[in-house]
């Protein structure tokens, strides 16, 4: 509802915004705990049309679960991040 508008929320296929990417890119892209992170806090953006959505504990778990059904690996299987990660220098899409 909130993100497909503009990333492809699929296991294949482009975005509907040109230069949006891929959640699944998105997901293998930054560390989860980055992603659990930002998800909760809300996620900030380079750009304005990206509204800044802040999800709850339960939704942060549900998103991060369906990125990884349709990148082929799961939240628990991910390795955690070498370096904690940075909340104030977060800016994934």
């Amino acid at each position: 509802k909130n993100c497909g508008r503009c990333h492809s929320i699929e296991a294949t296929g482009e975005s509907p915004l040109k230069g949006a990417p891929p959640l699944r890119e998105i997901y293998l892209r930054y560390p989860i705990e980055q992603l659990e992170y930002g998800f909760a806090e809300g996620m900030g953006s380079k750009h304005r049309e990206m509204p800044q959505i802040q999800f709850s504990t339960e939704e942060v778990s549900a998103v991060l679960n369906y990125l990884g059904s349709i990148a082929g690996i799961a939240p628990s299987e991910r390795a955690p991040a070498a370096i904690p990660p940075n909340p104030e220098g977060i800016e994934p899409p």
